[in-house]
């Protein structure tokens, strides 16, 4: 999930965050620049990622100021409702046990939403999906700025839940890249059209650059790939940096492992050889009898054959020049 992802790079860039989720009753942590920055992850644990669960709303919840007491609470109710069990118990202390419950289970609430708001209150930065922003704990908050990743992948009718809450607005995206996936046709020709296209190409067509602004850089891969998406997709507008500009399979390798070395130059098969230092390939299947196919659910198109010899070149690298699977 691009939000979880966003929270690790968060929590890279600042160490001390680490930190944040151990020292009971701490609001926050001290970052590399002197400041607090605390902050949570909305969402069902089961759907996070294992390695920031502890940014989490419930594990951030037990560690908080008045945890304890909830717990006593909780005890107690357990106390009564074991009464209410007891088949041997007096109907007077039954009716007595029911009422007392229903008081504590009220006060467990109340006490449980005081700590809820007290956290999200004193958090910098609150982490969600765009439905995740529906959350009931969210009911009367506001923040001075909502970002929405990938929004060039996201419906419009869910950017509107997380953007009713924010002052100011920042989309992220890439609409020349796959767009949402909407398996009913006749939905798609409502929803296929996401907001950040909307505003680009359409309210703010004639200009553009008054809300937009495209990150030109780009260090993913070498310049050879990039300068062909360049020109076909952003109008020769996207340069390479120069610390992936001239990247090879050969020195992706020999940066792991100073002893790849020696691998790389004892491989005896001139194919791989020339595979490893080769940038964009192309292979042409015409007249190889590789039909393609079509996803009757979904539409979408599969090549089996081509499938297979991609397959085999990535098998390929991986046995005979040391590649490691990721």
């Amino acid at each position: 999930v691009a939000v979880d992802t966003i929270l690790q790079r968060l929590v890279a860039l600042t160490p001390s965050l680490a930190s944040q989720n151990k020292r009971k009753k701490t609001r926050g942590s001290k970052s590399s620049n002197g400041t607090n920055l605390r902050v949570v992850r909305l969402g069902h644990p089961a759907r996070i990622q294992s390695s920031i669960l502890q940014y989490s709303l419930e594990a951030l919840v037990q560690n908080a100021d008045g945890t304890e007491i909830v717990a006593d609470v909780r005890k107690e109710l357990k106390s009564f409702l074991n009464v209410l069990g007891n088949p041997k118990a007096r109907p007077n202390d039954k009716r007595v046990a029911y009422r007392e419950m229903k008081n504590l289970r009220k006060e467990v609430r109340t006490r449980e939403e005081k700590v809820v708001q007290e956290l999200l209150g004193s958090s910098q930065v609150v982490f969600s999906t765009n439905v995740g922003a529906a959350n009931k704990v969210l009911r009367e908050s506001d923040f001075d700025l909502v970002v929405i990743d990938e929004a060039a992948q996201a419906l419009e009718a869910s950017c509107w839940i997380p953007l009713l809450r924010g002052k100011k607005i920042v989309l992220a995206g890439d609409h020349c890249q796959l767009p949402p996936t909407i398996k009913s046709h006749i939905a798609a020709k409502k929803l296929g059209k996401t907001m950040f296209e909307r505003l680009l190409l359409d309210l703010y067509a004639p200009c553009p650059n008054m809300i937009s602004r495209m990150l030109k850089v780009q260090y993913r891969m070498n310049a050879n790939i990039a300068d062909w998406a360049s020109q076909a997709m952003y109008e020769g507008a996207l340069s390479t940096h120069s610390t992936v500009a001239d990247q090879t399979l050969k020195q992706l390798l020999l940066q792991e492992e100073s002893s790849v070395e020696n691998t790389t130059n004892s491989i005896e098969d001139v194919d791989i050889k020339e595979l490893m230092e080769t940038v964009l390939l192309f292979v042409d299947t015409a007249g190889c009898a590789m039909y393609e196919g079509t996803n009757k659910g979904s539409g979408s198109r599969y090549n089996e054959g081509e499938a297979e010899v991609l397959c085999r070149h990535v098998q390929k690298l991986l046995d005979s020049a040391g590649l490691k699977q990721s």
